[in-house]
């Protein structure tokens, strides 16, 4: 390779290494640093399939595809320009691969928050010797990886038991333990009506027990690392939508993944190649997190409308910046934040207040969904504020989905773009990440997978020997000893 050639690469970078720094220490760091030079490498070079794909020749002599050129970067040389695979899909896969895998730290689990980026770089001082490979860097803002680092012990332990709690979600998804449970938004007094049904995430525990992953999501959002869920959940969305062509369903992202990048790549193929799904999902836009940027959320929005999706704006007055939002992103469904509809209940203020509330979603979005429709009064009361549409235990209590519908996570894309790039299942998946949280107000209230999993077992073991005992197996043995 001779000075000046312009190769195709791509930029590896850990967005959450500082933060990984502050809670668990520098040889913390450098051990995530180290696992996601070994993972990329995995990745891009774990076999001949994908290294046909992506066009890498790693039969140079001396010369290493993969380099870590700077304290939170790896850069990966293609050696191709360009590869034959989409390279859109080689990040969307490469992003999914390197957040659902943990690093081992003592007992704990350590996700990084990755940014995969493409660029045309200008390669110097070549040689054959691999390590003397000096890559520019092509460097923009780089998106959200986390709330900003404080000093103290209070942010650090917060950031240690957010890790644990997105680790416990994070293994969950890479173990396909994610169920959707269904609500649907009906029109008030008609049953036979359906807006579309809202995909609620639970994980399956025993028996009729699930657990909720609100806090959960939280965490993950704290940490940057909600992404990864976001995508599944879409993607899972979207499997159910092919299945059954009769379903219509809405499914919440975070204002963090409203953003046009490679996370999305895989997706968009999938709508354009079938549209008669887009026209049948809602993704709802939530607002436990503020949007780091509007353009791009924008960008987002039109793009998905383009495809046929709905927009919906979910939780509309919960955030500081509800208002502007609306005007911005022009959603066509306003779902408006069950606090509103509590406040109604207890004052002619909050009727007032809702009244109010509903009529502005309306002049500015499309359709307005009340939340939190509780009561025969509360859905009285969403109809004299104007709105319609309504969502509660009510209306339709949320539904988990039958196992006859379950399905794998999906694998493909449209056959018009050939295989898709599909991250390799990690090499090490928790079988229990115990939420071992201390007393504070924000820790998990639920026991551990483990010991759920292990009552799986437990409990039909134990069914099995009380019938033997009960069958007088037990008796005919006391008798002839």
């Amino acid at each position: 390779m001779s000075q000046g050639r312009i190769p195709m690469r791509l930029d590896v970078r850990v967005l959450n290494r500082l933060h990984i720094v502050a809670a668990f220490g520098d040889d913390a760091a450098e051990a995530v640093q180290s696992a996601m030079v070994d993972a990329v490498s995995r990745y891009m070079l774990g076999g001949a399939v994908i290294r046909e794909m992506i066009g890498v020749q790693p039969t140079v002599p001396g010369l290493t595809p993969v380099h870590r050129i700077d304290e939170d970067l790896i850069a990966i040389d293609l050696q191709a320009c360009p590869p034959p695979v989409d390279i859109s899909l080689l990040i969307e896969g490469l992003s999914r691969a390197l957040i659902l895998e943990p690093v081992k730290w003592g007992d704990d689990r350590i996700h990084v928050v990755p940014l995969v980026r493409a660029s045309w770089v200008l390669t110097e001082n070549v040689s054959n010797e691999g390590d003397d490979i000096v890559l520019n860097s092509v460097e923009s803002e780089p998106p959200f990886g986390g709330d900003p680092v404080l000093n103290g012990n209070d942010w650090a332990d917060r950031y240690r038991r957010d890790m644990a709690a997105a680790a416990r979600l994070l293994n969950d998804l890479a173990a396909d333990e994610l169920r959707f449970a269904y609500q649907p938004i009906r029109m008030a007094g008609r049953l036979e009506s359906l807006l579309y049904s809202e995909c609620l995430l639970r994980v399956p525990q025993f028996g009729e027990v699930v657990r909720q992953t609100g806090l959960e999501i939280v965490a993950m959002e704290r940490l940057g690392l909600v992404r990864a869920l976001d995508n599944h959940m879409l993607w899972r969305a979207i499997d159910r939508l092919r299945a059954d062509p009769e379903l219509r369903l809405g499914v919440n992202i975070s204002a963090q993944s409203a953003c046009i990048d490679g996370w999305w790549a895989g997706l968009e193929y999938r709508l354009k190649a079938e549209r008669q799904l887009a026209q049948r999902l809602t993704i709802e836009i939530t607002e436990t997190s503020s949007i780091p940027s509007i353009p791009a959320a924008t960008a987002f929005t039109d793009r998905m409308k383009a495809l046929g999706c709905k927009i919906a704006l979910d939780d509309f007055g919960a955030g500081r910046d509800a208002i502007r939002n609306l005007y911005a992103l022009r959603p066509d469904i306003v779902k408006v934040d069950a606090f509103f509809l509590r406040q109604a209940r207890h004052s002619a203020k909050g009727q007032a207040a809702l009244k109010s509330l509903v009529g502005f979603a309306r002049a500015i979005g499309g359709a307005v969904v009340v939340e939190g429709v509780e009561t025969q009064a509360d859905s009285d009361a969403s109809l004299a504020a104007g709105a319609a549409w309504q969502q509660g235990y009510f209306i339709d209590p949320p539904r988990l989905e039958a196992p006859e519908v379950e399905c794998e996570a999906p694998t493909e894309s449209p056959a018009v773009f050939g295989r898709r790039v599909v991250p390799p299942c990690p090499p090490y998946v928790e079988s229990s990440i115990p939420a071992a949280l201390s007393g504070a107000a924000d820790a998990l209230p639920m026991q551990s997978h483990f010991e759920f999993r292990w009552l799986r077992w437990a409990i039909p073991a134990a069914a099995i020997a009380w019938a033997l005992m009960s069958s007088g197996v037990w008796f005919a043995w006391r008798g002839s000893s």
